[in-house]
C-alpha cells in the first residue's frame, strides 16, 4: 500500500478489521493539503476526500497533529463507507453512526471547522 505515513496504514488496517472484516481494498492513503482536497475548491472544503477509481483515501494533513485518534479513524471508516455509497443517502449515514465513536468524532469536527478555512 502506498502512503506518505505508515501511522495512516495502520489505522486504515485497523478500520478495515474492525469494519468491514479486512475486504476492503485500498490502494493509497495519503495526508494532502487542502489544495488538493477537491481540487481546492472553496465551496467545498473537506476533511478527506476518497478517490474511488483509483482506490485512495486522502486525509487533510493539518490533521495529523491536531486531530485525536479517533476522529482520523472515523475519517478513514467514513471515506472507506464512500467504496459503497459514492453519496451520504440513507443507507450511508446509517452505516456511518455504526462508528464507534461517530458522536465524539463529529462534535470534534463541528468544533473544528475553522481548520478548514484558515491557510487556503
Amino acid at each position: 500500500m502506498k502512503t506518505n505515513d505508515q501511522n495512516l496504514i495502520v489505522l486504515l488496517k485497523k478500520v478495515n478489521q474492525t469494519y468491514f472484516t479486512e475486504k476492503l481494498k485500498i490502494r493509497a492513503i495519503y495526508w494532502r493539503p487542502i489544495s488538493q482536497l477537491h481540487n481546492g475548491n472553496p465551496k467545498f472544503p473537506f476533511w478527506a476526500q476518497c478517490i474511488i477509481s483509483s482506490r485512495e483515501i486522502w486525509l487533510l494533513d493539518k490533521l495529523k497533529t491536531r486531530a485525536p485518534k479517533y476522529v482520523l479513524e472515523y475519517l478513514i471508516y467514513h471515506e472507506c463507507l464512500h467504496f459503497f455509497w459514492v453519496n451520504h443517502c440513507q443507507s450511508f449515514k446509517k452505516a456511518e453512526k455504526l462508528f464507534e465513536h461517530f458522536k465524539k468524532a463529529d462534535a470534534w469536527l463541528d468544533q473544528h471547522v475553522s481548520m478548514l478555512k484558515a491557510g487556503r
